[in-house]
């Protein structure tokens, strides 16, 4: 197998990547090719530029490559048109990217790659190490790099792949789910169902309604799709805890940044308010007792 790392992996914020690919690599008897440009070559369909080991490419051929990792050290620094030329030469590889932290809050405003998967530095060894190593099992590829190169977000999750072996706790009462996703609004409604919930969907954009209040007996509160950015959300929050006073609320947001987590989860402003990042573990989301967070 190939492993092609691409990159300014040199950066300090990628030596544990770095060094973690190198390991899975070693012990998978997969070769590492790494390149610092992606210009990509139409005609001969290989790399355009130097390499780390020489002034020859070290890359000759792109169609044999098996799974692409390319770390992002600032927005714009590669195209969704290099990755759609990768994805052009190899169409079965996995295309993961990882993001530095200039690279926080890119997907509100930058480009979006289709079929890669993203994870940031701050989430690499919690999820981005694990699906690596599992792409690379001896028994066979497992995880979400295993999916369809185009799967989305939601049908990566509706896979149940990462779910936690433990027996999850039962939940009861309703769980109201703020989104305008209809896919979003199907996986989250069947996944708090099953989790013993009585979900109720509801449009964040709509949402606050004059006078709005959803009574007793709400458990859970879950808002997908927030813009943490948006200088209009705090009062949005506001008025969904005044619905709901003391229910947990989970924010499933779009690459928070270190200082809206910190903002957002401050017990002596928003109580019990979570922020999850995308993509979520969904046993995180329903099952987060068990972590002692709600």
């Amino acid at each position: 197998m190939k492993i092609f790392l691409g990159g300014r992996v040199e950066r300090a914020e990628f030596h544990e990547i770095e060094r973690d690919v190198q390991g899975i690599a070693f012990r998978a008897q997969a070769e590492l090719v790494a390149r610092t440009r992606l210009t990509v070559d139409s005609v001969f369909d290989r790399f355009i530029g130097e390499s780390y080991e020489g002034p020859e490419p070290t890359l000759r051929s792109l169609y044999d490559v098996d799974v692409f990792l390319l770390c992002r050290s600032f927005p714009d620094e590669f195209s969704a048109a290099d990755v759609a030329a990768l994805r052009r030469t190899a169409p079965l590889a996995p295309i993961v990217i990882v993001a530095g932290d200039l690279c926080a809050g890119e997907d509100r405003t930058g480009e979006y790659f289709p079929g890669a998967r993203r994870f940031y530095v701050g989430s690499w060894r919690e999820e981005g190490r694990r699906e690596f190593e599992r792409f690379f099992d001896k028994s066979g590829a497992t995880g979400i790099l295993a999916d369809a190169p185009l799967a989305s977000l939601v049908d990566q999750l509706a896979s149940g792949k990462g779910t936690d072996p433990r027996p999850a706790p039962r939940g009861s009462g309703r769980a109201i789910l703020l989104t305008d996703d209809p896919d979003m609004a199907a996986f989250l409604k069947d996944a708090f169902q099953d989790a013993g919930y009585e979900p109720q969907i509801e449009s964040l954009a709509r949402f606050p309604n004059d006078g709005v209040s959803w009574g007793e007996g709400v458990a859970r509160v879950v808002v997908d799709a927030v813009d943490l950015s948006d200088p209009s959300f705090p009062s949005k929050l506001r008025a969904i805890k005044a619905a709901a006073p003391g229910t947990p609320i989970d924010l499933i947001a779009f690459a928070p940044r270190a200082d809206e987590r910190l903002f957002y989860e401050r017990r002596d402003l928003w109580g019990r308010v979570r922020v999850l990042s995308s993509p979520f573990d969904v046993d995180y989301l329903v099952n987060g007792t068990r972590d002692g967070l709600l």
